[in-house]
């Protein structure tokens, strides 16, 4: 998921037209997006 995400936000802002810092905060961005999707769905059948 995290891998799939990245690649759109590397379509959407290219790390050649962006600056360092904006990239990795959007990479980080990305990566806390990815975990609570991540815990959400794991909680959500965790009951189950």
């Amino acid at each position: 998921m995290a891998v799939g995400l990245n690649v759109l936000r590397q379509l959407a802002w290219p790390p050649s037209q962006v600056s360092a810092v904006l990239t990795v905060g959007l990479f980080v961005a990305v990566l806390i997006v990815t975990g609570v999707a991540v815990t959400a769905v794991f909680r959500a059948f965790a009951g189950r």
